[in-house]
């Protein structure tokens, strides 16, 4: 359904979600904090300074995207799986600067020339990078193995 773009790493960093947040310009951690409900939500949040042991905020079994780096600004949260959702919906289509695949299953994004990367569950980045502010669209996937 989508490629998965993954840079030559070690096997041990390619399972456990490292490779695309390397590849975004983050970091790979597991699950943290408690389950959340609904499906795609807007939520605001003010911006404030991250402390360097403080967590950012998304629900358990959720992707979770931020309109600034370092989880800070306007925050989106997505549950509904198996097709594409249009971020330009939610008024947040090359707004990304931050993510977090809280999910036990992988996603994909998607930018506007079409291009997809593969986004591994628990992956998460404080900075996309090159990629900062050109998602579009986003596919929660019902499985962990298409990375």
């Amino acid at each position: 359904m989508f490629t998965a773009l993954k840079p030559r790493l070690a096997p041990a960093l390619v399972t456990t979600g490292v490779a695309v947040a390397l590849l975004l310009g983050g970091t790979s951690t597991g699950n943290a904090e408690p389950s959340g409900t609904g499906q795609a939500v807007v939520n605001t949040a003010t911006t404030q300074p991250m402390e360097a042991a403080a967590a950012p905020k998304c629900p358990e079994d959720a992707l979770c995207l931020w309109e600034h780096a370092n989880f800070e600004g306007r925050r989106l949260v997505f549950r509904d799986e198996g097709y594409w959702q249009n971020l330009e919906d939610w008024a947040f289509n090359d707004q990304t600067s931050s993510y977090w695949n809280r999910r036990d299953d992988d996603a994909a994004f998607q930018w506007a020339n079409s291009a997809k990367v593969c986004i591994e569950s628990g992956s998460r980045s404080a900075s996309m990078g090159v990629a900062n502010d050109r998602l579009w669209k986003i596919y929660l996937a019902h499985t962990d193995n298409n990375c």
